[in-house]
């Protein structure tokens, strides 16, 4: 007897892939972002804002 039906499994290990993939380009985009020059980090801020 399943607790959890097929689908529900899917959604979760869909959603937690999605949610690793996430945090993973979050976490390279703050180390590159970390050791732009301080004049390029206010363009790209700039950018972001537009």
């Amino acid at each position: 007897m399943n607790l959890i039906s097929e689908r529900k499994i899917e959604f979760i290990s869909k959603t937690i892939t999605d949610l690793g993939k996430a945090m993973f380009a979050v976490g390279v985009a703050s180390y590159f972002f970390e050791r732009f020059p301080f004049a390029w980090r206010i363009v790209m801020g700039g950018l972001m804002e537009a």
